[in-house]
This record gives structure tokens, C-alpha cells and sequence, in this order.
């Protein structure tokens, strides 16, 4: 017993009794700190394979997503060209599978006709398989990344734009230049 050790132990010298309750509050600290740390561990191990449990989930749901979406793409696909035109693409949304299908994708199958438009970055008129699985899968949450794809894909066919009417500029100045280099030496002989 600490307390019958430490009234003994002061009758003969006083500073024994001191030494004895530092001992009990150092050992009482150290106890407490052993319980703090085996609760705070237990806690961090819980999260951890809360985490682990959830980032396994989502990437279950992203591949089942993706499957999904690739049959409804395969399935829409109705002349087999690999790539789905805006009808096909109209048809797809009417299947009540392919609604769940964008609903369970977080997309909200009313606003996904427009998204055909989005979605065609090259301006073909139809959907290949990486446009639309891309699309469908970035567009899904709230408005905010609707409006960034939708921007994205405007940049895109800006900068294809630009691109073609830099390559018609460059031909253009090519015959010119071609032309006047011919003339120049025509003038020369």
C-alpha cells in the first residue's frame, strides 16, 4: 500500500516522503498517457480503414459506373459505328436503364440532352466512346462542373477554330509568297 509505505518511510527521513510523491504523480502522468495514446491509436486505425473502406467503394462505383455506361454506349450504338449520333443519343436517353444508369453517375438525365452539344468536342455530330464516357463521367455533380465542361469543351473547338483558320492564313501567304518569288526572278532574268 502506497500510503502505509510513504508514512513509514517519512518518520525516518522527510525528503522520502517527497521522492514518494513524485513517484505516484510521475507513474499516475505516465498511466494516463499510455491510455491517451492506446485510445488515440485505436481512433486513428478506425479511420484508416474507414478511409480505405470508402476509397474501395468509390472505386467500385466508378467501375461499375463505367461498365454501365460503356454497355449503354454499346447498346445505343444501334448502326455499329462505333460512335453514337445525337438520335442515338436521344433514344439512349429514353431507355429508363440509361436515366438510372446517369442518375446512379450523379447526372440529371433531364439536362442530359444538352450535354450531347457539350460532349461533341471535335463538332462531328456524333459521340465516340472516349467523348462520351469523358463527358459523362466529368459533367456528373453539381452545376459547377457542368459549366467547367461546358467551358472546357468551348476552349476546344475555339482553339480548333483558330487552329484551321491559322493553317488556311499560312497556305494562303505560302501561294503568295510563291507567287511573288516567281515573279522575282521572272523580273531578274
Amino acid at each position: 500500500d502506497w500510503a502505509l509505505a510513504m508514512e513509514t518511510a517519512s518518520k525516518y527521513e522527510r525528503w522520502l516522503a517527497i521522492l514518494f510523491f513524485i513517484l505516484l504523480v510521475a507513474t499516475t502522468y505516465g498511466v494516463m498517457h499510455v491510455t491517451v495514446a492506446i485510445f488515440v491509436n485505436s481512433a486513428l486505425e478506425a479511420s484508416s480503414v474507414r478511409s480505405q473502406d470508402l476509397a474501395r467503394r468509390a472505386k467500385d462505383e466508378h467501375a461499375a459506373t463505367c461498365k454501365k455506361l460503356e454497355q449503354a454506349f454499346r447498346d445505343g450504338d444501334v448502326d455499329g459505328n462505333g460512335e453514337l449520333s445525337k438520335t442515338e443519343f436521344i433514344e439512349v436517353l429514353s431507355s429508363p436503364e440509361m436515366v438510372r444508369t446517369l442518375h446512379q453517375a450523379g447526372i440529371d438525365a433531364s439536362t442530359a440532352g444538352a450535354l450531347f452539344d457539350i460532349l461533341d468536342i471535335d463538332g462531328s455530330d456524333s459521340l465516340d466512346s472516349k467523348e462520351f464516357m469523358e463527358g459523362v463521367l466529368r459533367s456528373r455533380g453539381n452545376a459547377q462542373n457542368k459549366d467547367m465542361i461546358a467551358l472546357r469543351c468551348d476552349v476546344w473547338r475555339a482553339s480548333l477554330s483558330v487552329q484551321t483558320e491559322i493553317d488556311s492564313a499560312a497556305d494562303f501567304l505560302r501561294i503568295r509568297l510563291g507567287n511573288t518569288a516567281d515573279k522575282l526572278k521572272k523580273l531578274h532574268e
